[in-house]
């Protein structure tokens, strides 16, 4: 008989919480942000490294754009992020590098009242060596 109950009360948690009229889809996010280096005229085989608060990614901006990952929770506390980038050739010639503090917004892909959230920006590298909002 008490299992039962606990059926009961389970399902009536489950219609109670479903019926507060809040649609949610269930599309995932990661915490990054992203920077468009394709204004500069780039060698075969240069690589990028983007950081954002000293956690770095490197990779070929083959497509124009690197990405900068961090844990979703990086910008919780309503405080800037550091993003720097370095661009270098194939010899490991600098390229390109830049740094500015970021405010990164919290973006809700499933709705507002809906889980995950995660932080997304973009930049763009500029031939002059500058960051700017995307």
């Amino acid at each position: 008989m008490a299992w039962r109950l606990v059926l009961s009360a389970m399902a009536l948690i489950l219609v109670v919480g479903c019926s507060a009229g809040v649609n949610c889809t269930a599309v995932g996010c990661q915490s990054r942000v992203t920077v468009d280096v394709s204004k500069l005229a780039l060698p075969s085989g240069a690589t990028a490294t983007v950081c954002v608060n000293r956690v770095c990614t490197t990779a070929s901006p083959s497509d124009g754009k690197v990405t900068g990952m961090q844990p979703s929770n990086y910008a919780t506390t309503g405080r800037p992020v550091e993003v720097s980038i370095l661009v270098t050739a194939p010899d490991h010639r600098v390229l390109a590098k830049a740094a500015r503090q970021l405010a990164v917004p919290r973006i809700f892909p499933n709705g507002v009242k809906c889980q995950p959230a995660c932080y997304d920006a973009s930049l763009v590298l500029g031939a002059g060596g500058t960051l700017s909002s995307a």
